[in-house]
């Protein structure tokens, strides 16, 4: 791989030496095999990590589950919610529309940060619940709520999340998609009302929870349970680790919520 001597690290100004590509090599041997231009790609995702002992990770998000899914892996990061209206627009399928809105809370957060000089990763999601073609959002009353839930009464579903990060302050960016299919239970018109007047549904895409009450209706599920409660963890590890960020290696399992700047601190 002497091709690398020819690159500069993610900065774009300092030349990859032969003794740190030495070191970092290793680090992707693991990957299987790779042609030069994935093997850089990877390489310069490294550097980040290399040059930066610490990358800060921020949650575009105001959902509390998606920030516990994230506290509970030992993930530092800061929220700062977006606002975008998350709206399908016409002849748009699910997986298009959860790329899309992920992809705009990302930019509307980096917009939100300004000229970043430190290694940032903005971490963004969408999540929908799709049932035989059409999608199911939150629900926007109770009587909506109601609506969708003996919808997906005894019959099996599709949650779908699009997860979309972007580097700062490189603007290298990356957007999957994640897809859990998940069995729901026959339910009474009782359980309905009942699960209704809990008041979780409302704010839940296809108006239920599975960490929650409504963990009780699922039958089965096939793939990732994080995906369904709103963030696919292995997926979004991934996604970052190849942009270059490092876990810590301890985590105290304790959190504190700072104030700075607008954006809520995670801090172990």
């Amino acid at each position: 791989m002497n091709f690398v001597l020819n690159h500069k690290w993610a900065d774009g100004n300092t030349p990859i030496r032969q003794e740190d590509a030495e070191q970092l090599i290793p680090r992707i041997s693991t990957m299987g095999e790779l042609n030069e231009y994935e093997a850089l790609n990877i390489l310069e995702a490294q550097a980040w990590a290399f040059n930066s002992r610490t990358m800060k990770l921020i949650l575009a998000s105001a959902s509390p589950r998606r920030a516990q899914i994230l506290r509970d892996a030992g993930i530092d990061f800061e929220i700062l919610p977006t606002g975008v209206h998350e709206a399908r627009a016409r002849g748009e399928g699910p997986e298009s529309m959860t790329q899309r809105l992920a992809e705009a809370k990302a930019q509307a957060a980096v917009i939100k940060l300004g000229r970043l000089q430190e290694p940032t990763i903005v971490i963004a999601a969408d999540t929908v619940v799709e049932l035989e073609g059409q999608a199911f959002g939150k629900p926007d009353s109770a009587e909506m709520a109601r609506d969708m839930l003996c919808r997906l009464s005894g019959k099996t579903h599709r949650v779908i999340t699009g997860i979309a990060v972007v580097r700062l302050p490189d603007g290298v960016a990356r957007i999957e998609t994640e897809c859990t299919t998940v069995r729901f239970a026959t339910l009474t018109p009782e359980e309905v009302s009942e699960y209704v007047q809990t008041g979780e549904p409302l704010d839940k895409a296809g108006a239920y929870a599975i960490q929650g009450f409504g963990g009780r209706f699922i039958e089965r599920i096939e793939g990732c349970y994080f995906n369904v409660v709103g963030l696919p963890l292995a997926r979004l590890y991934r996604l970052l680790v190849n942009l270059g960020w490092r876990a810590r290696p301890s985590y105290s399992g304790g959190t504190e919520l700072e104030h700075s700047q607008g954006l809520e601190r995670y801090t172990k």
